[in-house]
């Protein structure tokens, strides 16, 4: 074989190997999303929709975003009744806080423990994910490159 054909097959070899590690990445985007989903689901289901609640968001921003569906944590209070206006439920962005949801938790509830470890699995995760959505961007933006 010459070097020409050698060099060929080395670079399908490398091609290839490459392809894969792509869709081992996906692959592991995706288990991280379906998780996150479900932790937003049980996060939900572990406390009753009221004053003090802490939730997480996700929320999607638009097309051509590798980073979809961003994560934010909020925690939601009634506000007063002014006049003949009803109160209403809000919440708070505790991310822009930059206040820990487990902190923010009242600790008398009693969920708070089952909560705050679910908290904690979904924050860990959050972390690993974005290290994930970094990496994913790099990338990106060197194929972008001329």
């Amino acid at each position: 074989m010459t070097d020409v054909v050698q060099a060929r097959e080395s670079a399908v070899a490398a091609e290839t190997k490459a392809e894969q590690f792509f869709h081992q990445v996906l692959d592991k985007l995706n288990q991280q999303n379906s998780r996150l989903i479900e932790l937003h689901d049980t996060i939900k289901s572990l406390q009753p929709v009221a004053s003090g609640s802490i939730c997480l968001e996700l929320y999607p921003c638009g097309p051509g975003c590798t980073g979809c569906p961003h994560p934010r944590w909020v925690k939601y209070f009634w506000t007063q009744q002014e006049g003949s206006k009803p109160p209403r439920l809000v919440c708070t962005n505790l991310d822009a806080q930059s206040r820990d949801p487990v902190r923010a938790l009242s600790r008398g509830e009693e969920h708070y423990k089952e909560l705050a470890g679910v908290i904690r699995e979904t924050k860990v995760l959050m972390e690993n994910r974005a290290a994930l959505l970094s990496a994913i961007r790099s990338l990106r933006n060197a194929a972008k490159r001329k």
